[in-house]
């Protein structure tokens, strides 16, 4: 018996492994796709300010049956892009966003991050603030499919 269960073991092992590299290169891929998602979006909307560009790179990152689980936001891909722009609208012309990306992580097709915006504090003049958002998306076929938060 003890000699069938320890290549039994170890194979189960080894197999976990495999799987934990395979998942964690996937998980490494889709922040990497998220990464990119953002600084392209946001570069198009608020640093370009080109409604094009926008709709360009959300189709390019984003399902065509994308969902955005908000409450109060169109939940497709159109009222994302809306939205986004119309957020764009709101930034004066050679305003700096100022947005820190500072944490993101993966499990597999989910991917979570967690932004801090720099924001001027109405309380005092002269001061900022800072706010967080978190933001979840889940990635099917190499392209947003849904999102959550922010």
């Amino acid at each position: 018996m003890r000699n069938i269960l320890i290549p039994a073991v170890a194979a189960c092992c080894l197999l976990g492994a495999a799987h934990s590299a395979t998942a964690d290169a996937r998980s490494d891929a889709n922040i990497q796709l998220v990464k990119n998602y953002v600084h392209d979006i946001r570069d198009a909307a608020f640093v370009k300010h080109d409604k094009d560009l926008v709709r360009k790179v959300a189709e390019q990152y984003m399902a065509a049956d994308y969902n955005q689980n908000k409450e109060g936001v169109t939940p497709d891909r159109e009222g994302y892009i809306g939205g986004i722009w119309g957020m764009a609208q709101t930034i004066p012309a050679g305003a700096k966003l100022e947005l820190d990306d500072i944490y993101f992580m993966a499990d597999d097709d989910h991917v979570t991050w967690l932004t801090r915006h720099t924001v001027p504090d109405p309380t005092a003049p002269g001061k900022i603030k800072y706010t967080y958002v978190l933001n979840m998306v889940r990635i099917e076929n190499g392209k947003l499919k849904e999102h959550w938060g922010g």
